[in-house]
């Protein structure tokens, strides 16, 4: 039995005041009771309302019981027991360590008692001053300041949540760069009293001479960072780094109940958004992703026999312009024209529906059951040159298709092929151009979009072509080989060539050679089009070896591109078969402020 109370839980200060104010946000009555039936929260219903339990392991804690949104409060509610259950062997732990477990405890309580994500970060920060034993800014120095970071999972970059010091923080970091990025990725607090002996260290616009950060992580799962800095030179100790880190610690499960709070009302959202365009047709089940473009979910088609699984994208434009708006819903409806033309493909997921709703726009695509090719390659195993020989023939043959439609998909990464769990095949996914036309401010600026180290320079430069797809290609052939990540290779000093051969053994010189052309830096060199590239391939004398039977069959090369996102440059407007809003569409678009 547990000690955990569904009474006591909803008594903390402010959160029944949250829970209140959400209550009356909803359109139904929505009633909370405890397990022997007593009301906790909420006012009466109707008797044939649904109850939801809120479950911690084993044991039922109460019931929700209401329609719209009760599903969700209640896992929320859930979620929140099991965090109080862990704060308080958290705070048993570190009773005989720390001094200031009392003052955890309690700062505990206040920022599980909001789900607003800035008002948690406030109170941390704030809680790390006291802490830590550092006033707040004044003109004595050295000065401190402090930053906590979040991770934005589709970007891959840490974005500022909120900071204190005299001089305000605000900074975008790519995960994996300077100490901060180092930490998330590492999952390990780190002090750096000296940032400039450092070679992580990346110089900002504020002096910066020591360091510490402490990861934000839950359950396995690294959230963020938080950052104590000073001007001049101190000496951080490891009990500085222990407190932080504790702090962390507590802070990442506030967080993680705000993110998961955030995501179920999304969901609640999504679901009664898809009740009234589609008559109910598509259920929401979970979520399986989130990012800068908005939300992925799977669902269930409740039309079909046997209610098959499938996949509703929503994608939003930020902010309120009217023409940014007009933009992103030709684009959207470009892309969707696009998918349903390219989902005639056996190895592209079919394209069911989209449609507009409340200024957002969502896509509903088959579901591919299976396995990420990222976790494949991920196990660290070396592939032989026969196996990465088939592996680039099934994604080229893909790729072949796309290009031939005129398409460039612009995100080729293993975390975008499913391997079909029903015969083997390989499956290229998210052709996610319109997350790209986003942002609250017209400024003169090139669309870039792609996934670092998968990407090459000229994509990162918004000027891609059907050979920056092949780069990618060339890239998971690489990681394939040397069962390496593309951030762990190095560059050519002389030339900027990724310098791969280093890191396997010798492989056949013609699939060595092939390789360099698909991975040159400069783009004129590498194959035009995934078609000539797989002919490239199979006519290999080792490829022979791989798959004898196949003939090449020459195809002829579609040099148009119609890159569904602002381009940089598109060769032929007038055999474009998906933008037909033309030159000035494309034009706009590319103003537009991206990710």
């Amino acid at each position: 039995m547990t000690t955990i109370r569904l009474k006591r839980l909803l008594t903390q200060r402010q959160l029944g005041t949250a829970l209140d104010h959400l209550l009356n946000q909803l359109p139904d009555a929505v009633r909370v009771e405890d397990a022997e039936g007593h009301a906790l929260l909420g006012s009466a219903g109707r008797p044939e309302q649904r109850r939801h339990p809120v479950r911690l392991g084993e044991e039922t804690l109460g019931y929700v019981i209401g329609e719209t949104g009760a599903e969700a409060l209640a896992a929320l509610l859930s979620h929140l027991a099991a965090q109080e259950l862990e704060k308080k062997a958290l705070a048993q732990e570190t009773l005989d360590r720390y001094k200031e477990v009392n003052l955890l405890y309690n700062l505990s309580e206040k920022i599980n008692s909001t789900l607003d994500l800035k008002a948690i970060a406030d109170l941390v920060l704030t809680e790390a001053q006291q802490l830590l034993a550092y006033p707040r800014p004044q003109s004595a120095t050295p000065h401190y300041s402090g930053t906590l970071m979040l991770v934005n999972t589709y970007t891959q970059t840490l974005e500022t949540l909120h900071s204190f010091g005299e001089e305000p923080i605000n900074v975008a970091l790519p995960v994996g760069r300077g100490i901060a990025g180092h930490v998330v990725v590492s999952g390990r607090p780190e002090i750096v009293n000296d940032v400039h002996q450092d070679p992580r260290f990346l110089p900002g616009p504020f002096p910066i001479s020591s360091l510490m950060c402490a990861p934000l992580k839950a359950k396995d799962q690294v959230l963020g960072v938080i950052c104590i800095s000073s001007t001049q030179p101190v000496q951080f100790t490891a009990s500085d780094l222990k407190r932080l880190t504790v702090l962390a610690a507590q802070a990442a499960l506030a967080i993680g109940n705000a993110q998961l709070y955030a995501n179920k009302l999304k969901e609640e959202q999504i679901r009664v958004s898809l009740d009234r365009s589609l008559g109910g047709r598509y259920r929401i089940l979970r979520t399986l992703g989130s990012g800068g473009f908005g939300q992925t979910y799977l669902a269930e088609d409740s039309q079909q026999p046997g209610t098959p699984a499938c996949v509703v994208k929503q994608l939003r434009p930020a902010g309120n312009n009217t023409q940014l708006l007009e933009i992103a819903r030709r684009l959207f409806d470009a892309e969707a024209q696009a998918l349903a033309q390219l989902g005639s493909h056996d190895q592209i997921p079919n394209l069911l529906a989209y449609f507009e709703q409340d200024n957002e726009f969502y896509l509903v695509q088959e579901f591919v059951e299976g396995e990420l090719l990222r976790d494949e390659l991920y196990r660290g195993q070396h592939r032989n040159e026969i196996e990465v020989i088939h592996l680039m023939r099934e994604i080229l043959e893909i790729l072949a298709f796309v290009h031939a439609n005129q398409v460039i998909h612009r995100d080729i990464k293993p975390e975008n092929i499913i391997r079909r769990r029903r015969d083997q095949r390989l499956v290229l996914i998210d052709f996610g151009s319109v997350k790209q036309v986003r942002g609250d401010v017209m400024v003169h600026h090139t669309v870039a979009i792609g996934t670092r180290g998968y990407a090459p320079a000229e994509q990162y430069a918004g000027r891609p072509r059907y050979s920056s797809d092949l780069y990618a290609v060339g890239m998971i052939a690489v990681q394939a080989l040397t069962g390496l990540s593309p951030t762990q290779l190095q560059l050519q000093p002389q030339n900027g060539q990724v310098d791969w051969r280093a890191c396997t053994t010798p492989i056949c010189p013609d699939l060595a050679a092939l390789l360099d052309r698909m991975l040159h830096e400069q783009p004129r060199f590498r194959f035009p089009t995934a078609q000539e590239a797989l002919e490239a391939l199979q006519a290999l004398p080792i490829a022979q070896t791989a798959f004898p039977n196949t003939a090449v069959e020459p195809r002829e090369s579609h040099h148009t591109e119609i890159i569904l996102d602002p381009p940089a440059e598109v060769v032929d407007w007038d055999k474009s078969p998906v933008l037909q809003g033309g030159r000035w569409l494309l034009d706009r678009a590319r103003e537009i402020f991206h990710d």
